[in-house]
């Protein structure tokens, strides 16, 4: 049987949330994306948004803790290095960078199926 995995944009209170209660549907998240089945997508900045806000002293998570998140999101995850800037009004502008990540995916993923498409 084919294994279906999806590639998704993990925001960070989603993260902060599977690693302090260890259970619930952000607990069930982080196991896919150790399993292989979900994949973070991600960039510079938003790594660096895990990583400051893993620290927040609110959050009490250990170095061993953060290190291990970050250590599972790399490893687990597909770095996009040519992000595209987005002229999009955004209401948080703290959540433009997982919406330039997300644009950049899909208009890499639009652009090979247009060029597969195109040579057939």
């Amino acid at each position: 049987m084919k294994r279906i995995r999806a590639f998704v944009i993990v925001d960070t209170n989603v993260f902060v949330s599977a690693l302090i209660t260890n259970s619930g549907h952000p607990f069930e998240i982080l196991k896919l994306i150790e399993q292989g089945n979900v994949i973070p997508i991600f960039d510079k900045r938003i790594l660096s948004e895990y990583y400051r806000v893993f620290h927040y002293d609110k959050f009490s998570l250990s170095e061993r803790q953060i290190t291990q998140a970050l250590y599972m999101i790399i490893y687990n995850g597909i770095f996009v290095h040519d992000v595209q800037q987005t002229r999009e009004k955004i209401i948080d502008s703290d959540d433009i960078p997982f919406f330039e990540v997300l644009f950049s995916v899909i208009r890499r993923e639009e652009d090979t199926i247009w060029n597969t498409n195109h040579c057939r």
